[in-house]
C-alpha cells in the first residue's frame, strides 16, 4: 500500500514523508517497530489537497476514503485501505459504508495560530468536527456508550455535516502563512514544529524500499517521542489493536460482516 502511494505521488510530484511511528521504525529499526502495526505518512496542505484529486489512480485492490467520499467516515484526515484484507472489531454489525480493511493514515499539516488561546480555539473546533463524524459511525454500529455520543447520533446528518465542515474551515490554516504548525491526526492539534521544518527531504530505507523523510529527521523525532532510540519497557510494546480486533490479510472484511449477520 505504501509503495502504491509512493508511487502515485512521484507520478504527480507530489511531496509527502513518512511519519511518527513509520518514521521512527525507519531510523530506528530500518522498518516497521517489531509491535507496530501501521503506516503513517504527512503531506504539506497543498500537496494533500492535489493527492485527494489524483487517489482514484491507486491501482486495485486499494481504495481512499474520508470524510468528502464517505458517510460513515469518522476522521478529519484520510486513509488509504486495501480490500481484501480486515481490520474489524469482532461481532460488528453495521459500518456503514466505512471500509473496515486494512489501512494507512495520510496526515495534512495545518498552520498554527499563534497564540495559545487560539491553538486552544482550534483544537475545539477540530474536536467538534470529529465528534460530528463519528456521529455517523455509531448511529450505523450502535455501539455510542457516552452520553454525547447517543445526542450527537439523533442530531440530523445534514446539519452535522455541515456544522462539521465549517468548524474544520476555520481550523484549517495555511502552514505556509504561519510560524508554527501541526498535523491534522489523533493526537491533539498544536503547532509543535516551526514553519519550515519537514521541508528539506531525503530518504531512509523502510523494509526493502526508499521512502522519503526530513533532513533533520532526528530534530523531529525528538520532537514527537524525545528519546527516541530508547526502547519503551516491553509491557509498552503493544500493537494499537486489542483482543477485539480482528486483523486479516487474506479475507475481506465482508465476509466477516455477512457471517455474523447470516449468525
Amino acid at each position: 500500500m505504501l509503495k502504491a502511494v509512493d508511487a502515485l505521488c512521484r507520478r504527480h510530484g507530489i511531496t509527502y514523508t513518512i511519519y511518527c511511528g513509520t518514521l521512527l521504525g525507519a531510523v530506528r529499526h530500518g522498518g516497521f517497530i517489531p509491535w507496530d502495526d501501521d503506516i503513517d505518512l504527512a503531506m504539506p496542505l497543498d500537496d494533500y489537497n492535489r493527492f485527494l484529486k489524483v487517489a482514484q489512480e491507486l491501482p486495485a485492490p486499494y481504495v481512499m476514503q474520508n470524510r468528502y467520499n464517505t458517510k460513515a467516515f469518522p476522521y478529519v484526515w484520510s486513509k488509504v485501505y486495501a480490500d481484501g484484507t480486515a481490520y474489524i472489531k469482532n461481532g460488528m454489525r453495521k459500518p456503514g459504508d466505512l471500509h473496515m480493511g486494512i489501512s494507512l493514515d495520510i496526515y495534512p499539516f495545518n498552520g498554527a495560530a499563534r497564540t495559545k488561546r487560539g491553538e486552544k480555539l482550534q483544537w475545539f473546533l477540530i474536536e467538534c468536527a470529529t465528534a460530528s463524524r463519528t456521529a455517523e459511525l455509531y448511529r450505523a454500529t450502535g455501539e455510542a456508550t457516552r452520553f454525547r455520543q447517543k445526542f450527537m447520533m439523533h442530531v440530523p446528518y445534514w446539519f452535522r455535516k455541515t456544522a462539521g465542515n465549517l468548524c474544520l474551515r476555520m481550523a484549517i490554516r495555511d502552514p505556509e502563512k504561519c510560524e508554527t504548525k501541526g498535523t491534522l491526526d489523533v493526537a491533539r492539534f498544536e503547532g509543535k514544529y516551526k514553519r519550515d521544518d519537514w521541508k528539506e527531504l531525503t530518504t531512509a530505507k523502510f523494509e526493502d524500499q526508499e521512502f522519503p523523510i526530513p533532513v533533520d529527521y532526528d530534530g523531529m523525532l525528538r520532537i514527537i517521542y524525545g528519546d527516541y532510540m530508547k526502547l519503551p519497557p516491553e509491557d509498552k510494546r503493544c500493537a494499537h489493536r486489542d483482543s477485539d480486533w480482528i486483523l486479516d490479510v487474506h479475507k475481506d472484511y465482508r465476509e466477516y460482516l455477512k457471517e455474523w449477520n447470516e449468525n
